[in-house]
C-alpha cells in the first residue's frame, strides 16, 4: 500500500508539474495577449492620430474649395463685364458703319460735282477754240482766269477727298482697337 500511495503521490506530483507547465504556458499566452493588446492600443492611437490629421486635411480641402468658389464667382463676374464691353464695341461698330455710309454718300456727291467741273472744262475748251480764231490776248486772259477757277475747284475737291480718306482711316483704326 505504501507503494500505491507513493505511486499516487508521484502521479499527483507529475500532474501538478504538468499543470504548472500548463499554467506557465497559459501565463505566457496571457502575456503575449497583453503585449498584443498593448500594440493594438498603440496602433489604435496611431489610427486616431491619423484620423485627426485626415480631419485637418479635409478642413483644408474644404477651405480651398471655398476659395475656388470665390475665384470662380469673380471669373464669372469678369466674364459678364467682358460681355457688356463687347456689346458696347458692337454698338460703336454700328455707329461707325453709319458714319462710313454718310461719308460714302458725301464722296458720291463730290464725284457728281467733279463730273460737272469736267463738263465745264469741256465747254471752256470749246469756247477757247472759238475765241482763238478771233482774239488771242483775250483768250489768254480768259484761259488764265478759267485755269485759276479750275485749279481752285480741283484743289477743293482734292482737299475734301483727303479729309474723307483721313476720317475713314481714323474710323477704321477705332474699329480695330
Amino acid at each position: 500500500m505504501e507503494k500505491q500511495i507513493l505511486d499516487l503521490l508521484v502521479k499527483m506530483d507529475d500532474r501538478q508539474h504538468k499543470m504548472e507547465d500548463r499554467l506557465e504556458s497559459i501565463d505566457k499566452r496571457q502575456q503575449k495577449m497583453e503585449d498584443s493588446l498593448g500594440s493594438i492600443g498603440v496602433r489604435q492611437q496611431k489610427m486616431e492620430d491619423s484620423l485627426g490629421s485626415i480631419g485637418v486635411r479635409q478642413q483644408k480641402m474644404e477651405d480651398s474649395l471655398g476659395s475656388i468658389g470665390v475665384r470662380q464667382q469673380k471669373m464669372e463676374d469678369s466674364l459678364g463685364s467682358i460681355g457688356v464691353r463687347q456689346q458696347k464695341m458692337e454698338d460703336s461698330l454700328g455707329s461707325v458703319g453709319v458714319r462710313q455710309q454718310k461719308m460714302e454718300d458725301s464722296l458720291g456727291s463730290i464725284g457728281v460735282r467733279q463730273q460737272k467741273m469736267e463738263e465745264k472744262l469741256d465747254s471752256v475748251y470749246e469756247t477757247v477754240k472759238r475765241i482763238e480764231s478771233s482774239q488771242t490776248e483775250d483768250v489768254i486772259s480768259l484761259l488764265k482766269l478759267q485755269k485759276k477757277t479750275v485749279d481752285f475747284e480741283v484743289d477743293y475737291v482734292n482737299n475734301k477727298l483727303t479729309e474723307m480718306d483721313k476720317r475713314i482711316f481714323n474710323l477704321e483704326k477705332r474699329v480695330e482697337n
